[in-house]
């Protein structure tokens, strides 16, 4: 007989349902790539950037060399992915706040997409053999158990390698890779290794992520061509420019253009990016692609680009006002050598036209706002008083108790005229700042006022070095407020030079070191004090304001300043400053007491 090698029916059926299954578990990994991308850029850019600078705190790169231009696009990479499953003080992840946003406005497929994203993970394989053109089967480490990832792009030569990789479960049989695929060398893989425990697996796997990625990006990486290492296509085909890469810039535009089309205003974190990479260079290359993308056809990206020019341009404006820039006029210089830059490339005509076009875009947007003469008037006022304040009191010294005076006859009027005004007025405010400069390159006790002194006057502040090292104090806030704290700051500096007189004058019982010790106890002693004193006129007063008034200003100015910060596209870092100081405590003592003073004097009373 003739054997029969026609498979039976049964045999058809099971192979068509392997194949269905493998065709629906790859449209949901394609379902949970479209989710995982989403919420990659919901990642705080500031919490990734501190990340990778403290992973590269201890490194030394070269960005002009290739190797350390990758160690950074790997720092970025794994450190948005780790943030992105990093838990927060309540437990909660950045991912779960994405699936809860999504959750209730989606398909049965993508909420299933959802679920699998979910349950990802960080995971140690070792790459053992491809078993089909979409799987690749690999083991576990932690529980030696036998996996297969739906993967077609795993090289064959990569096999045999420890990888660190979060996987995302597609089936019961089949998982996914998601970010970047990290190849361990033997330290890294001995640094993951370490969270194993026995019968249990991976003890912490966040954790041991945490603590693989910050060891590649200081100690360098394992480059494995195909899985975290490309080479760069050959030149030698002329229909490839190599000189094209897809940066932020692009990024943000595309984002812009996908607003423009559905006829909606830009989402507020692309601004705020784009406030952020705010630089000349920054400036000058989306004018240039606004231009080339116009000559080539393609009005849409065209007018991103421009978009992302104008909020640049804008935020130089607004970082001009706030004294935050270190250039004047920064517009008008950069209109005089933009085009220069660009005339390889571009006509200076149409560079200069563009320019034009964006700044009386900025100039209309500003006059917008509502002209109130009553409000200027009264506000011009409130200024003229703290100038006359200024005029009387700094020129002939000043003692803790006209200090307190004076900090009393300014916090009147600020309130005076804040609580005159209703919450729209106040908003249409537009928020300035004014830069103080030290000349000092180190603190003094004077330096611990300044924050309580900031909060006095509802206004941010911060401090900046300049090319030599020098620092500078920027108050930020409602323009009465700013005035009132840069004068304020002047009757401080004259307090400590006064009262620092006196001190040196009553205790000339201190001599040589003796004398430096106690001279350095008592200013801050003093600056204790006055920050005590300050703090206690502020609770007070805005105690004060909210029983007579039913207003509270504190929270109102606060949201204006924060929000106009952001526009500035400005990042903070906040340091705790911690010294150990020996303490002369007769000379501290003495300073507390200056501090704490108040006895109103007649210098500022008669100000009206």
């Amino acid at each position: 007989m003739r054997p029969n090698h026609r498979p039976s029916r049964n045999t058809k059926k099971t192979h068509n349902n392997a194949n269905n299954s493998l065709r629906e578990n790859c449209l949901l990994a394609e379902q949970v790539g479209v989710h995982l991308q989403e919420a990659f850029d919901n990642i705080s850019k500031i919490k990734i950037r501190e990340t990778v600078m403290q992973w590269l705190s201890h490194s030394r790169l070269d960005t002009n060399e290739v190797a350390s231009q990758n160690t950074m696009i790997e720092a970025f990479a794994l450190a948005t992915q780790l943030l992105l499953f990093m838990p927060s003080m309540n437990g909660r992840r950045p991912i779960d706040r994405f699936i809860r946003d999504r959750r209730t406005k989606c398909s049965p497929q993508a909420l299933a997409s959802l679920y699998a994203l979910e349950q990802s993970r960080f995971y140690l394989l070792r790459l053992q053999s491809r078993t089909g053109p979409l799987t690749v089967s690999v083991e576990d480490l932690a529980t030696t158990s036998e996996i297969t990832l739906l993967d077609e792009d795993i090289p064959n030569h990569a096999m045999g390698f420890a990888v660190g990789v979060y996987l995302t479960p597609i089936s019961n049989s089949h998982f996914i890779t998601i970010g970047t695929i990290s190849p361990l060398n033997a330290p890294a893989l001995a640094e993951g290794l370490s969270f194993i425990r026995e019968g249990k697996g991976l003890s912490n796997p966040q954790r041991c992520a945490a603590t693989i990625y910050s060891h590649i990006i200081k100690y360098g990486a394992m480059w494995l061509e195909g899985i975290n290492f490309f080479p760069e296509v050959s030149s030698s085909d002329p229909a490839l420019d190599n000189n094209i890469r897809f940066d932020e810039l692009d990024r943000l535009a595309l984002c812009i253009k996908n607003s423009f089309e559905k006829n909606e205003e830009p989402i507020s974190t692309h601004i705020f990016e784009t406030r952020q990479l705010t630089s000349y260079e920054a400036l000058r290359d989306c004018l240039a692609r606004s231009l080339l993308s116009r000559q080539a056809g393609r009005k849409g990206v065209s007018e991103a680009y421009a978009h992302l020019a104008f909020i640049m341009m804008e935020t130089y404006e607004r970082r001009a006002t706030a004294g935050t820039s270190s250039i004047e006029n920064p517009l008008i210089k950069f209109r005089e050598i933009i085009s220069q830059d660009l005339i390889e490339f571009i006509a200076a005509a149409e560079v200069n036209e563009l320019f034009d076009k964006l700044r009386l875009k900025i100039t209309i947007s500003k006059n917008k706002k509502t002209d109130n003469k009553d409000q200027e008037t009264e506000l011009t006022r409130v200024l003229l008083r703290i100038q006359a304040l200024r005029n009387k009191t700094i020129e002939q010294g000043c003692t803790e108790q006209e200090a307190f005076a004076s900090a009393t006859k300014v916090a009147e009027l600020l309130d005076r005229y804040g609580l005159s005004l209703g919450e729209v007025e106040i908003r249409e405010q537009a928020c300035e700042g004014i830069g103080i400069e030290t000349g000092r390159r180190r603190r003094t006790p004077i330096d611990d006022c300044v924050p309580t002194l900031g909060d006095f006057c509802d206004c941010k502040v911060w401090r900046e070095k300049d090319a030599l090292g020098a620092f500078r104090y920027v108050f930020f806030g409602l323009p009465a407020d700013v005035k009132a704290a840069h004068y304020l700051y002047e009757v401080l500096m004259r307090t400590f030079e006064t009262e620092l007189l006196r001190f040196r004058m009553d205790n000339v019982k201190f001599i040589g070191a003796s004398q430096r010790s106690a001279i350095n106890s008592f200013q801050i002693g003093l600056a204790h004090g006055i920050c005590k004193k300050l703090a206690s006129m502020k609770k007070e007063r805005d105690d004060f304001n909210r029983r007579s008034s039913g207003r509270d200003l504190v929270p109102l100015k606060s949201s204006i300043v924060e929000e106009e910060l952001e526009k500035l596209g400005m990042n903070f870092k906040f340091k705790s400053v911690h010294r150990k100081q020996l303490i002369e405590h007769e000379a501290f003592e003495a300073g507390h007491i200056a501090g704490q003073k108040f006895t109103p004097h007649h210098s500022v009373e008669d100000i009206e």
